[in-house]
């Protein structure tokens, strides 16, 4: 498996979060209630106290977050080129354009190939609505989504050539210099 201890927790978070049931149980509260508030105002309130998992989330910082959602979107391009399925290949729409997930992931995946961290995190902070797109995809994809599992997300099997280099880029730039401040 390719998952962080970072990842783990963010994952173990959101499963207890959503297994309180209700609306707890949905993409968009996870997404609006949850990661959402996290990401804006470092709040973890949106998590629920079970099984420790609104502390797991206090004790990771907004950067790791970022990072593992970045990463996500490369295990998703990788994922479906791997199991040969139809991917986004060009859009002419824009950050804050209504997207597709797909366009969305497409838009991320470009960004994450052609500009630094700091630089898609601007992006992401000019245009919110962008960045709950790419919360949502990280949400969806690794816990709601059937045909792209936590487990098929995470197979180091996938992570060949281009996908490797893009996720050794991001680890790298997350370790090697501080975010800048939000």
């Amino acid at each position: 498996m390719n998952r962080s201890r970072e990842l783990e927790l963010i994952d173990e978070a959101i499963e207890q979060t959503m297994k309180k049931g209700g609306s707890y149980n949905s993409v968009s509260y996870i997404t609006d209630k949850s990661l959402s508030r996290y990401l804006f105002y470092n709040v973890a309130d949106g998590f629920t106290r079970d099984n420790s998992a609104r502390e797991h989330m206090e004790s990771l910082n907004r950067d790791i977050v970022n990072k593992e959602m970045l990463k996500n979107i490369v295990k998703i391009t990788a994922l479906k080129n791997y199991q040969k399925e139809k991917v986004v290949s060009s859009t002419k729409k824009s950050f804050d354009d209504a997207l597709t997930i797909g366009e969305l992931e497409y838009i991320a995946y470009t960004m994450i190939k052609k500009m630094n961290k700091d630089d898609i995190l601007q992006v992401c902070l000019q245009y919110p609505k962008f960045y709950q797109g790419l919360m949502f995809s990280f949400v969806y994809r690794r816990h709601f989504d059937k045909n792209h599992t936590m487990d098929m997300l995470d197979d180091k099997n996938i992570m060949k050539g281009e996908y490797k280099l893009l996720q050794d880029k991001i680890d790298n730039e997350y370790s090697s210099k501080k975010t800048i401040g939000y």
